[in-house]
């Protein structure tokens, strides 16, 4: 029954998820009971139907340690004494598997012990999508609600900063690996990031509207022609991906819009365009009118 309905199984429930050469064929993640800090407990199974245990099982059971607190094996073969006692002294479960049961049977628990690597424990969850905040320390699912445009967490890159300073130092750049502006612009290598959840946001920062305002802003800027940045003092074109370093005054922004994506000015779509940039745009575009029509006579003449 099992090998007829494996392959249908799969493909159905089946995620090829989780750290490289180490997925597990099932594994969980549950809170620790610690009132006074949030500890999890991850559980790895090595499942098997065969009609007798290999030292391969083992040791492809024994491997979930790297980042699994606790490791099972869970076999349809006959369990003898000796993989009992190698359970034993590898500190892994071992599950009896039965033809038409749904509960295994229990013969080995193993101990909870904090997994071998932590740094590959990390990777293993956000493979599941499950990271932990910077603030209080929490494990938690990161997950977007677009209908209500909720986000369970607000991730922060930020630079590796000594080996940003190293880089400089070697090619002689003076870069400020704080600065937010470039950091978008560093390789994956050099960049690390963190998480921080939305109840500490909510609780410690009281600025939930703030964010949401931003987040908002960032949505309505997607579908702008080009936006105004406090940051830089300039409009940024939303057209250009790769050279959103570049910074337009009022004017530019216009005529790079008209004469580099065909975009009529009446058709342009600005944000942060005010009275001000108008009068200044109009202001220009009626004196080249003038001098255009001045160069008109002269040449008809």
């Amino acid at each position: 029954m099992w090998r007829k309905y494996r392959n249908q199984w799969e493909t159905k429930f089946y995620q090829n998820i989780g750290p490289r050469y180490r997925r597990a064929d099932v594994a969980g993640v549950r809170n620790a009971d610690n009132p006074f800090e949030d500890q999890i407990e991850i559980v790895a199974l090595e499942v098997r139907d065969r009609t007798r245990i290999s030292d391969q099982d083992i040791r492809d059971t024994v491997n979930y340690r790297r980042y699994a607190h606790k490791c099972y094996l869970a076999t349809t073969a006959p369990i003898t004494d000796k993989y009992r006692r190698i359970a034993e002294q590898t500190n892994i479960g071992l599950l009896q598997l039965e033809k038409g049961k749904n509960e295994p049977i229990v013969l080995h628990s193993p101990t909870p012990k904090d997994p071998e690597n932590y740094t590959e424990m990390m990777a293993f969850l956000n493979s599941f999508q499950i990271i932990k905040c910077s603030i209080c320390g929490c494990f938690f699912e990161r997950f977007v609600r677009p209908d209500e445009a909720y986000y369970s967490y607000l991730d922060m890159t930020r630079a590796k900063y000594f080996r940003v300073m190293k880089e400089n130092k070697e090619k002689n750049e003076e870069k400020d690996p704080l600065c937010l502006k470039e950091v978008g612009k560093l390789p994956s290598e050099y960049k690390i990031t963190r998480y921080i959840c939305y109840p500490c946001l909510e609780e410690l920062f009281l600025i939930p509207k703030r964010i949401e305002r931003i987040r908002r802003k960032k949505e309505r800027e997607k579908e702008l022609h080009a936006y105004f940045s406090k940051k830089d003092d300039g409009f940024i074109c939303n057209l250009l991906k790769d050279h959103q370093d570049l910074v337009y005054n009022s004017v530019e922004i216009v005529e790079h819009l008209r004469d580099e994506h065909g975009i009529d000015p009446e058709d342009q779509t600005i944000g942060g365009w005010t009275p001000k940039h108008e009068r200044t745009w109009k202001r220009y575009s009626q004196r080249n009118i003038k001098i255009k029509d001045l160069r008109d006579m002269i040449s008809k003449r």
